[in-house]
């Protein structure tokens, strides 16, 4: 709760402060075909989602950072209830389901990727990772569902725009 109060720190002065990039809607066309629109220097990422986000938060907070910081968390306790589905999903038990998506949103480690704003790469990557999982399950269990399946290849490419380590999950799912 204490990050709501924070500033923009580290490498959130490049990549929303001085990013003139995030300043207007028209620029997310460009996001999926330069990493110069990623900050004020050439971070060299592609990271297209994470840009329009910050976008879309900057036309509503302007250089406020509360607001970034609150959607961090909402996007952090939103893994935490995503993590939890995809355990039971797995036919972990609810009391442990629910302790390790506990454990996991109150755990340090993740305390750099919540309150520094430009790691939310990691929380959005999570976000649609997870989704995907669960809809790739729904999709298999209702019988190879066009619907779910088609929800699962949108979050996995929503994923892959977030963050690289996504090209992860096909290999997850084969495994599973």
């Amino acid at each position: 709760a204490n990050i709501l109060r924070n500033d923009f720190v580290w490498d959130d002065q490049y990549v929303i402060v001085d990013n003139p990039h995030i300043r207007h809607l028209d620029s997310i066309p460009g996001y999926f075909t330069s990493t110069k629109t990623q900050s004020s220097y050439d971070m060299k990422y592609y990271r297209p989602l994470r840009q329009i986000i910050f976008t879309l938060e900057y036309s509503l907070f302007g250089l406020r950072p509360t607001g970034y910081h609150l959607m961090s968390v909402l996007l952090h306790a939103a893994n935490a209830v995503l993590g939890f589905i995809v355990l039971r999903l797995l036919s972990v038990s609810t009391i442990s389901s629910f302790l390790i998506a506990g454990i996991h949103s109150i755990h340090p480690v993740h305390s750099e990727i919540v309150a520094n704003i430009t790691e939310r790469a990691d929380i959005l990557f999570l976000f649609f990772y997870l989704l995907s999982m669960i809809l790739v399950v729904k999709s298999v269990r209702a019988g190879n569902s066009n619907v779910y399946f088609a929800g699962a290849v949108a979050s996995y490419v929503l994923s892959l725009f977030s963050k690289e380590m996504a090209i992860t999950l096909p290999i997850l799912l084969v495994l599973f």
